[in-house]
């Protein structure tokens, strides 16, 4: 009788033993899952193109400008100088909407992170502004364009972060709509756009330094 007890105590234990372990197990299962489903803290919202984005024509003091602009010309005067720029609406890398008007002197950046040359341009663009060689009033507009998951230098965001750019930046969207409706041929690609709105200057490829400085000033209300 004493050996039955006994078997009977042992095997009530061995089954709480059993029935505790399966709790437990079924618990972890649970957290895990919900830490496996779980978004990085800094990663909700994170987008590399924009979901929309829009240019369309500006107003500025009675004068519209245009909707799209053309492309650089190979050769001869470039016929877009002093129109109004087209305003900007699209999204950051947060997934927030931003708005690139005119009313302050700008300029437009479009960059690619795969680009060679906008690798190059990028660091010496932060590094002009800080060392204090850009006007203070002049803004630098990231617009990171042609984005590829596929080809090097991807994220643009992780790349623009690590440069540590000082300035507002945008994202394209997938079909490369800012690029095409500001008439972007070739990287790294500035619009120069006055107080007024006006497009004062454009340059596209690899620049020195001093060329973007005076570009910067010449647009400036600084003086």
């Amino acid at each position: 009788m004493a050996n039955s007890k006994n078997s009977a105590q042992q095997g009530s234990k061995v089954f709480a033993i059993s029935i505790s372990v399966v709790a437990i197990l079924m618990v972890a299962v649970v957290v895990f899952t919900v830490m496996a489903n779980k978004k990085p803290e800094g990663k909700k919202g994170k987008i590399e193109v924009s979901p929309t984005v829009t240019a369309v024509a500006s107003s500025v003091d009675g004068t519209t400008g245009p909707e799209k602009i053309a492309p650089i010309p190979e050769s001869g005067a470039d016929t877009e100088i002093g129109k109004v720029v087209p305003t900007i609406n699209a999204q950051n890398f947060n997934g927030e909407d931003v708005t690139i008007a005119p009313g302050k002197p700008y300029v437009l950046a479009f960059i690619a992170h795969w680009c060679l040359h906008c690798q190059r341009e990028v660091p010496l663009i932060v590094g002009l502004h800080n060392d204090n060689k850009l006007p203070a009033d002049v803004e630098f507009y990231g617009i990171a364009t042609s984005t590829d998951e596929t080809r090097t230098n991807y994220p643009p965001s992780k790349w623009l972060s690590k440069e540590e750019w000082p300035w507002k930046i945008v994202a394209d969207d997938q079909t490369n709509t800012l690029l095409d409706k500001f008439g972007g041929a070739g990287f790294p690609y500035l619009i120069y756009v006055n107080a007024d709105g006006t497009i004062a200057s454009r340059t596209s490829g690899e620049q020195e330094e001093q060329t973007i400085i005076d570009n910067a000033k010449a647009i400036s209300q600084v003086k």
